[in-house]
Formats: C-alpha cells, structure tokens, sequence
C-alpha cells in the first residue's frame, strides 16, 4: 500500500494495530519519525503528510477542515485494514478529532482517538478565536505570544504601520494572511467513542 498522505519510517512484517499522528500546524510527518523506536514491533506508525509540507510543499494546503477530511478519507481507508489508533498534537489534534467524527459516521471505528495540546470538547474556549479578532486586538495578542512560531508576528505586530489609524496595504495584507491560517479552528463538538 502507498499513498502521498501517509509517511512509514519502518519496516514491519507483524503489524497488529496502526497509529495514525497528525502532527501540529507547524510541523510536518518526519515529527513522528523515530517514534516506532520506543513502541512494540505490533505498532506501526503511520504520519500524516499533509498538503503543503515537505514533498508535498508544491500543493495547496487546506484553509477549511471539512475540505481535509475528505480529501483524506479514501486514501487513508486502504490502511484500515486492522485495528488502528489515531493520535493529533495541537493542530493535529483537532483533525485527528474531526477524522474519528467521519470515521464513526461512515461505519469504521478507530480503537482509541488520543489527543494532546489540545482542550477537550466539552471545555469552552477561554478566548475568542484569533481569526475573528480586530486588528487592534490581534495585534495585542500577537504581542503576548510566547511560542517560536509567533516570531513573525511580534516582528509584524511591531511596524509603526500597524498602530495608525490607516494601516498600510502591506499590514492589512500580512494580518489577512495570518487570519487566513488561523481560520481552521472551528469549536469542537462532542462525539461518542466505544470504550474499550
């Protein structure tokens, strides 16, 4: 079996039970890369590739979940073919979440949906999500961001441009650019797993 949206980094003839990860928005399959080292040679770890990352950096990456999850969907039946589980950290989470929902809705049942970085769905969301922000306020939260990936925007967030009252084409430009990456975020919503 081989498909573009699944990376194997090992060779296993006693597979019994896949994990499928789905790694977070800045990151890509190869974050999964050595973690069949520290699982038993039953587990075969199976990373999502995603549109837009590595090999695949030339295709378009998806800006709405829904569009996604079908996308994947065909693929990634063929590799169904024995238990599996589905783990996502942060970003992969919420897809790795949303996945299961499709999944569940279509007659195949994952063994466990194990989610990190991530609140549950039952939790509320402290705070709005920043794609729905003013300018004024994404620029406040862009200041207080203290992961490595919001390197850029505290760079954006500190031009003198930002701050006037007529934001130049460029600001507005590179806060509709940021919008637009953070716009696949929708709420969770609740759904049910067979315990076992």
């Amino acid at each position: 079996m081989n498909s573009q949206w699944i990376r194997r980094f090992q060779n296993n003839s006693r597979i019994q039970t896949r994990l499928f990860c789905f790694h977070h928005a800045g990151g890509s399959a190869s974050f999964f890369k050595t973690w069949h080292k520290g699982l038993p040679d039953s587990v075969e770890v199976c990373a999502i590739q995603l549109p837009g990352r590595w090999e695949r950096v030339r295709e378009p990456c998806f800006r709405r979940l829904d569009p996604l999850i079908d996308a994947m969907f065909d693929p990634m039946k063929n590799f169904m073919d024995r238990p599996f589980v589905l783990f996502g950290h942060s970003l992969g989470a919420l897809i790795a979440y949303e996945f299961a929902k499709k999944l569940l809705a279509c007659g195949h049942s994952p063994t466990r949906l194990v989610c990190s970085a991530r609140r549950a769905p039952h939790v509320a969301a402290a705070l709005p999500f920043t794609h729905q922000l003013s300018d004024k306020e994404l620029l406040e939260r862009l200041r207080t961001r203290s992961s490595s990936w919001a390197a850029g925007w505290r760079r954006t967030a500190a031009r003198p441009e930002a701050h006037s009252s007529a934001p130049s084409t460029e600001w507005r430009s590179t806060a509709k650019g940021w919008r637009r990456r953070l716009s696949c975020r929708p709420a969770w919503r609740n759904i049910s797993m067979r315990p076992g």
